[in-house]
């Protein structure tokens, strides 16, 4: 569908059992309330009612054996039934966890099969991204891995083969990197990175292995690094990357754990960084797979932070602006668009140098062909030395370039008293203020929002 195209009303599907308003997987007991937080943020901004509500259907156990094996699914079900105990330190069992389990599996698969069968063009389960889970493990909070057991279904039922798991969970996804790691399936992560930090997995050497050499991609981040770290390697690499791939279907796991007032990860990002995030990835998903986008949720132990993300990534089309913005967030920081749509907009620091599409590979024969393992290995030599290959950034220039802007975070960081990011739901929309300024997201925008000169703060550069 062309990204000018006018969707309608239920084009997007948000996925809710009513086991997600109970215990939730982790032993946080404070982030069990994300779920519901987030469904009452979204009606309040008048969201809901544009979403095509679905209960889903809990998982099967056919469905979860492609993936897992039927002795690990039989082990989790009675030990579960017991009660107690736990499966690795921070995965507690608990009455019910194996019916909670698979009502995340089910609302990701129900997604997946209504983008498929083209019923909707985006779903949206913030239950899912169960991104540990293994074969033969449950661990991090994950018992099931609903990403991959949906990549199964997908190319089992609709005959897909080119698709795209993007994880910006702030943990690697250690579970589904495991999975596809020796299959043609991109898989990139951004992830906290530092050879201990759970689950001390994600180096950018881990590349794939056999058919898959060269379509794990994995962007290590050091702690607080901020959203200008973070918004280099998605621009300057995760969007070439997809461009390269060009997907059949793109799933975006977005765990938001990263954010600066969450417990566990400490990545320090605002939730700007998390609205750029939502907003590049539905675009390219326009633009490549005519918007088949599933996106499951993840990560994420601070309540308020969490249901802000999900009510960035349930915002549904506009038809007051006429084209399609699920996700596509015509927001600014104090200056209003001089287009006529009577909203806000963000200036694209990266149209200009969009035609010239950066890429990680030296050739399209990266992918897949013959020689796609040999031009890695040599992309590989090359780069250990100049860090480019014919000029083209490759991955370690990325990961260089993210240390120089961290250094430049932390100076500026210094600065700062402390860290706010203030919230307010109005009648007019979203409001969001954060380091990065004020950002409006629009339900019927004015163009003086209540209480925004109060607010404002310092542009941080």
């Amino acid at each position: 569908m062309p990204a000018g195209t006018l969707l309608s009303v239920c084009d997007v599907a948000f996925l809710y059992h009513e086991l997600y308003n109970g215990r939730g997987f982790s032993p946080i007991s404070d982030s069990w309330r994300r779920y519901p937080m987030a469904v009452e943020l979204i009606k309040q901004l008048g969201l809901y009612e544009r979403l095509r509500a679905v209960s889903p259907d809990p998982g099967g156990e056919a469905e979860l054996e492609l993936v897992h094996s039927p002795e690990f699914v039989r082990e989790v079900r009675e030990r579960v039934a017991g009660g107690t105990g736990r499966f690795d330190r921070s995965t507690p069992i608990y009455p019910g966890l194996y019916q909670r389990a698979l009502a995340a599996v089910g609302a990701t698969l129900e997604g997946a099969r209504l983008i498929a069968r083209g019923e909707v063009s985006h779903a949206f389960n913030p239950s899912g991204g169960l991104h540990h889970a293994a074969r033969e493990r449950a661990s991090g909070f994950c018992l099931f891995n609903d990403v991959v057991i949906a990549v199964r279904v997908l190319q089992r039922d609709y005959g897909l083969s080119r698709i795209a798991v993007l994880d910006v969970d702030g943990h690697h996804g250690d579970g589904t990197q495991t999975e596809l790691y020796e299959e043609p399936i991109l898989y990139i992560s951004l992830h906290r990175y530092d050879g201990r930090f759970y689950p001390a997995t994600g180096s950018a050497d881990e590349m794939g292995s056999g058919p898959g050499l060269g379509y794990t991609v994995n962007v290590p981040l050091p702690r607080r690094c901020g959203d200008a770290p973070y918004l280099l390697a998605l621009h300057k690499l995760v969007a070439p990357l997809l461009r390269q791939y060009r997907p059949e279907f793109i799933i975006l796991q977005f765990g938001t754990d990263g954010h600066f007032q969450d417990p566990l990860v400490r990545l320090a990002l605002t939730t700007s960084a998390y609205v750029e995030t939502a907003r590049l990835v539905h675009e390219l998903a326009h633009d490549l797979c005519a918007g088949r986008l599933l996106v499951t949720g993840g990560g994420g132990y601070n309540p308020d932070a969490t249901a802000r993300a999900a009510a960035a990534t349930t915002r549904t089309p506009r038809r007051d602006v006429g084209r399609c913005c699920w996700l596509r967030w015509r927001a600014t920081v104090r200056r209003p668009s001089t287009r006529s749509t009577g909203v806000f907009s963000t200036p694209d620091p990266y149209r200009r140098t969009r035609r010239r599409e950066m890429r990680l590979a030296p050739r399209s024969t990266h992918w897949p062909d013959g020689s796609r393992g040999e031009s890695r290995r040599k992309c590989s030599e090359e780069c250990a030395t100049c860090q480019t290959y014919h000029g083209r950034p490759h991955i370690l220039s990325v990961v260089r370039d993210i240390s120089a802007q961290v250094e430049a975070e932390e100076r500026l960081r210094e600065q700062e008293e402390q860290y706010r990011d203030i919230f307010e739901a109005t009648g007019d929309g979203l409001v969001i203020a954060d380091l990065n300024g004020i950002t409006v997201v629009p339900g019927i925008v004015s163009s003086s929002p209540p209480n925004m000169a109060r607010r404002r703060m310092h542009r941080c550069r």
